[in-house]
């Protein structure tokens, strides 16, 4: 974090002092055109990536509030208590099971289903010209953040007593998940200065980024050693297809828990308002190549 947050500073610094969009066009000045060539297509291949890994968290949220508004509205205990990790679609657990039945128009409602919607509503939104109300609403992105934090926080130890975590591999798979969140953090690198541009008069920008990479360190560690001690995220963790199913915090939890649907709620109002501002960066970067 400390060696990110010093090299974003060093972009920032240098690239506001030499007039530049972005880090593509002062890599270029200093190093050709087909460098900067290169560095756009870097980023935008990264900027595809966390696009990718956000749809994902974004659909696996929209699938976990409809299912648990459906559970909620039926007024039923059936599959009350069990997790999203725990339902198994298309394999006898009669969520992929439909009627003609108005009662049973949720039994439709599967992770698959909400991938394809989350992915058309996206669509839609990243097609828009002026981003400006996304801007707008992304300030509400570190009041989500903060709420789930607390509901990490509040389900690993203090809901329940905590259990002894589990110890740390080092495999392939592990190194491969490193290395691609290691990637992501460099997009950083090639937002901050028009990120701050608009703040261009500022002499506090190099410490707003500082700031910025020590918020971002804390609501990465909090909730990644918080959640370790959890009950719930432990024994998945360590059942069959563990790493798949626990790969998101929330699904361990019945999504029909009010706090749960909550969660799932304010992970889906963020990113609904952060992807669309992704998507739009990342097709001016496809224009400008």
């Amino acid at each position: 974090a400390l060696v990110m947050a010093y090299t974003s500073s060093l972009v920032l610094r240098y690239g506001t002092r030499g007039g530049h969009e972005d880090l593509a066009s002062m890599a270029a000045e200093r190093l050709g055109p087909l460098v900067g060539v290169a560095c756009n297509v870097f980023m935008a291949a990264m900027m595809l990536q966390c696009v990718v890994v956000y749809c994902c968290v974004l659909s696996t949220s929209v699938y976990g509030v409809v299912k648990g508004l459906a559970d909620l509205l039926r007024g039923t205990t059936l599959n009350a208590g069990r997790s999203l990790a725990a339902l198994d679609v298309g394999a006898g657990s009669g969520w992929a099971e439909c009627t003609n039945s108005i009662r049973d128009a949720f039994k439709c409602w599967n992770p698959f289903t909400a991938i394809f919607i989350t992915a058309a509503v996206l669509l839609v939104l990243s097609s828009f010209k002026n981003v400006n109300i996304f801007v707008g609403l992304s300030v509400l992105g570190p009041f989500f953040m903060t709420y789930l934090l607390c509901f990490i926080v509040f389900k690993s130890v203090v809901a329940e007593k905590p259990v002894a975590p589990i110890a740390p591999v080092a495999a392939w798979s592990t190194a491969k998940k490193t290395a691609g969140v290691l990637a992501s953090c460099f997009f950083s690198h090639h937002a901050v200065i028009p990120i701050c541009r608009s703040n261009a008069k500022s002499k506090r920008n190099s410490r707003n980024v500082l700031i910025a990479y020590g918020l971002t360190l804390l609501s990465y560690s909090l909730p990644a050693i918080a959640g370790n001690f959890s009950t719930e995220y432990v024994a998945i963790r360590r059942g069959e297809n563990g790493s798949y199913k626990a790969a998101n915090f929330l699904r361990v939890f019945p999504p029909s828990d009010f706090y749960t649907l909550s969660a799932h709620a304010a992970v889906t109002l963020q990113f609904l308002t952060m992807v669309p501002l992704l998507l739009f960066i990342f097709r001016t970067q496809i224009v400008g190549l």
